[in-house]
């Protein structure tokens, strides 16, 4: 695959990817937008010193229903965890479908067992246990080392990103949490280098001095999206502060889950390359081509795994109320079909193409498009909105310079693929 293909399946993948928090804030309406409310001034005191302010609700619907079960109240009964239940499920099937009609250009067969083995190979893992050390101590480390290398767990993990990325809107304005979301691919380049030492023993790579000045000005950015999301006249400890809080907490952890995706699925397909009785071939464009189908088997065995647990917890944490709108199924089925699907074959089909990794600083560009299409096309309400879009810059021009740093690949520069001239 020459440069420019592997560049235009990159930057397609980043404008797909964008468009996902995007269709949230479409099918997820603000919670206060229900309500017209009016205040009254009304003096209590005859000598003017104090006011008592009288909140009155308005029925903005002028239809006579009284019953308050408008459209905009119905929306806000989706129960995110449905929402991503809807586009994981439409997931597996678009992929489902890609791994079996490419499956026999592949490997020459369409037989699961003749490509991967056992099914054992699919929960492989690259720690290999200390057995001589028996202490109770080392055993629990052990396991949580095993169950922390092994890529098919994260790959269900991380099928709850966009789940609790819905579930955050629920909280807080949507633009808030996509921004807070959009600091995954700094996260991102912590999470390749600690792989990267763990699995390629390549105890030289390390974070250079310029990402960790932007990651600590991206925490100044993040701070300042969320003083924006709080009003200054609530309590510190007040419920409407606790929530949003909590909403910017969850937005945060589906921002960790997503970059985590990528490394752990390429990963695997690395790992299970290894072990698979594949055929195996000199030729690197063969090679590319399978380790592509077999990261698409981790997303797609992510997938179905991960699709009993987002109903689970929906379950749980909704009193038992799975409810979807309309709409919100027909954004889930879209976004299932043709969004994220696109995104992780050609994010995938770009990495392993090409040797020239530093076309991945396209990635960073991915929260930039987000904030774009939102304040374009949709309304942002926030109560400060100047620190919100103070706090927003931040974060996109921190994920813009992210580019011209060095990389983790020893200096090479992802701007231009060159090396650094500093040892």
């Amino acid at each position: 695959m020459s440069t420019v293909k592997a560049v235009t399946a990159l930057l397609t993948s980043v404008v797909a990817l964008s468009l996902v928090p995007f269709v949230i804030k479409l099918v997820i309406p603000d919670n206060n937008t229900a309500d017209d409310c009016i205040e009254v001034a009304v003096d209590s005191d005859l000598s003017g010193d104090s006011d008592v302010c009288i909140e009155v609700a308005v029925d903005s619907d002028l239809s006579g229903d009284s019953d308050g079960n408008d459209s905009d109240n119905a929306d806000n009964d989706n129960n995110p965890f449905t929402f991503a239940a809807v586009q994981t499920l439409a997931q597996i099937i678009v992929l489902g479908i890609y791994l079996r009609v490419t499956a026999p250009r592949r490997f020459g067969t369409t037989k699961l067992r003749e490509i991967i083995g056992e099914p054992k190979n699919l929960i492989a893992s690259s720690y290999k246990p200390k057995l001589h050390k028996t202490s109770t101590f080392w055993r629990i480390y052990d396991w949580f080392a095993v169950c922390g290398h092994t890529p098919l767990l994260w790959a269900v993990i991380v099928g709850l990103e966009y789940s609790l990325l819905s579930w955050s809107a629920l909280y807080i304005e949507v633009a808030v949490s996509s921004i807070i979301y959009g600091v995954w691919p700094l996260v991102m380049i912590y999470a390749l280098i600690y792989l990267s030492r763990e699995t390629e023993g390549a105890r030289n790579y390390h974070i250079f001095f310029q990402k960790k000045v932007l990651t600590a000005v991206a925490v100044v950015g993040i701070a300042f999206v969320a003083y924006g999301q709080v009003s200054v006249d609530e309590p510190l400890f007040s419920e409407t502060v606790m929530l949003s809080i909590a909403g910017m907490f969850i937005a945060f952890i589906a921002a960790l889950l997503n970059a985590m995706n990528p490394a752990m699925t390429i990963h695997f397909s690395d790992l299970l390359y290894q072990i698979t009785p594949c055929r195996k071939s000199q030729d690197r464009i063969v090679i590319a081509r399978q380790k592509l189908w077999l990261s698409i088997c981790a997303v797609t065995a992510g997938r179905i795994l991960s699709l009993p647990l987002n109903l689970t917890i929906g379950f749980l944490f909704f009193g038992g109320d799975l409810r979807i709108t309309r709409n919100a199924l027909l954004a889930g089925l879209a976004v299932g079909i043709f969004l994220l699907p696109t995104a992780s074959i050609l994010l995938r089909l770009a990495n392993l193409n090409i040797s020239d990794l530093s076309i991945n600083a396209l990635c960073y560009f991915e929260p930039v498009l987000t904030f774009t299409w939102i304040i374009l096309f949709t309304t942002i309400k926030v109560p400060r909105f100047d620190l919100f879009i103070v706090g927003a810059g931040i974060i996109a021009a921190t994920n813009i310079l992210m580019q011209i740093v060095p990389d983790i690949d020893l200096g090479t520069r992802p701007s231009t693929g060159r090396k650094n001239s500093k040892k």
